[in-house]
């Protein structure tokens, strides 16, 4: 299993870190819309992160645009402007060399209904779908991560509905605290699993997105670690925090775990 940090701005300090406990970037810069905006920017910024992975020869994935980006939009101009996006995010992971790309597909809708999730499916496969050209020329695959989609089979049903190898689930555990109907985090994981790529691993008390380290908050374990070392091969382990003492803290405690850089 790989281990990854989820990073905004990726600097040679925390090149060097990551480095030297044989650990990997998600690189998240691109996720910022003024970012994507700025071709020039945009550049200098492709440039500058190729330089340092390519020095301290650190895996890479990519964590593509998100930002009021809703792929099962009705609104033909907006559905547009999300594949636009989108495309512009595979181009830009494959240019700093990484295979993957973390989408959030973005259910909004309130409440918990079948035909509700099922047209809200079709939609969200017609629009992914378009990508598959695009994404098998650059040797790019997407995972979809859960945000606000109540049940993993909203998450299930979607790659099943896309049937295309190359998507597969980033599954965040701090979302799945917040607003999964079952807060079980061994549950999420036993039903993602067959479309398991990633884990965004991190922690809350329930009430916001505190991206803490996966120790800290409340969230409901269960034998979610002792099921995810059994991935190892197909799985990897993103520590996504906002501070460098929850990294430290995550490193720390999933080495007691045995898990450190690749196993």
């Amino acid at each position: 299993m790989r281990l990854f940090l989820n990073v905004l701005r990726l600097n040679e300090e925390i090149a060097r870190s990551l480095a030297g406990r044989s650990m990997g970037v998600e690189v998240s810069a691109f996720s910022d819309p003024g970012l994507l905006e700025d071709p020039l920017r945009a550049e200098e910024e492709v440039e500058r992160l190729r330089s340092l992975i390519q020095e301290f020869s650190l895996p890479v994935r990519f964590h593509g645009p998100f930002y009021d980006l809703y792929p099962a939009s009705r609104d033909p101009s907006l559905q547009r402007a999300v594949l636009g996006r989108l495309k512009q995010g595979i181009v830009l992971a494959r240019r700093i060399g990484a295979s993957s790309m973390v989408v959030h597909p973005h259910y909004i809708y309130p409440g918990d209904k079948e035909d509700v999730r099922k047209s809200w499916t079709e939609r969200c496969a017609g629009l992914l779908g378009l990508l598959i050209p695009l994404m098998e020329e650059n040797k790019v695959d997407i995972q979809l991560e859960n945000v606000r989609e109540p049940r993993p089979d909203y998450l299930t049903g979607l790659v099943e509905e896309l049937a295309h190898p190359g998507f597969g689930i980033c599954l965040d555990t701090g979302h799945v605290h917040l607003f999964g109907a079952d807060r079980s985090q061994e549950y999420w994981l036993d039903k993602t699993s067959p479309f398991l790529r990633a884990v965004h691993l991190n922690g809350n008390h329930g009430l916001e997105d505190e991206h803490l380290a996966f120790t800290k908050g409340d969230l409901e374990w269960g034998a979610f670690f002792s099921k995810i070392r059994e991935l190892h091969h197909s799985c990897e382990l993103v520590i996504e925090v906002m501070r460098e003492e929850d990294y430290s803290e995550s490193v720390h405690a999933l080495a007691k775990m045995g898990i450190r850089g690749e196993i």
